[in-house]
């Protein structure tokens, strides 16, 4: 379902787009630093497509190498995700 809505967190007003009931859901946030050592890497993989049940979603920017490789997985097992998006990389229109 695509909608817009204004969201407000900390007296602060955001914009959302697409599915905006996710939310609604328990949210779960995903970050890590750009630089991890081997074995926490490899815990993350493990962990990730655990992270979310059907009532929840995963917030995160999805940006370092960890989260892009969290991104995917979740992904594969269809975990309800939300994307923060730095301000520029939002774009001036909403996709259609």
């Amino acid at each position: 379902m695509k909608e817009t809505r204004e969201i407000k967190l900390l007296d602060r007003v955001f914009d959302a787009w697409g599915n905006t009931g996710l939310l609604d859901r328990h949210l779960v946030g995903l970050l890590s630093s750009r630089r991890v050592p081997g074995m926490p890497v490899l815990d993350a993989a493990n962990r990730c497509k655990d992270l979310a049940g059907p009532d929840q979603a995963v917030v995160s920017g999805f940006h370092s190498p960890v989260e892009s490789m969290c991104l995917d997985i979740m992904a594969l097992h269809g975990t309800a995700m939300i994307a923060i998006l730095a301000a520029r990389l939002i774009p001036d229109t909403l996709p259609e």
